[in-house]
């Protein structure tokens, strides 16, 4: 039952970047390198300057996306951390509710 927990906030939180990325970056290997180092355009530029440059909409899509999934990744992986199991949270003492009451704003 925990593994279904874990896949299914999973899937909740990073399907919809999941998709994005499927459909509209994965048959492009530039917008693959964009989307993890961000800011690559100057170095793609210094290796092979006869290719053109992609256009700046593209490059924003790419780079927001990217920083997007690397946000939703370091804010939600305690949450699916705490899903897998019976682990302990924090220091001993905390509330036995801490992961129903962890996403709340």
């Amino acid at each position: 039952m925990t593994a279904a927990v874990f896949f299914g906030c999973a899937f909740i939180a990073f399907g919809p970047a999941l998709a994005l990325y499927i459909f509209t970056i994965a048959t492009d290997p530039l917008r693959i390198i964009f989307l993890i180092v961000g800011k690559a355009n100057e170095g793609l530029k210094t290796i092979n300057p006869d290719e053109p440059a992609p256009s700046m909409r593209l490059l924003a899509y790419v780079s927001g996306l990217g920083f997007g999934i690397m946000s939703g990744v370091f804010s939600f992986v305690n949450t699916l951390s705490d899903s897998l199991g019976p682990g302990t949270v924090g220091i001993h003492g905390d509330s036995p509710y801490f992961f129903l009451n962890s996403d709340l704003p």
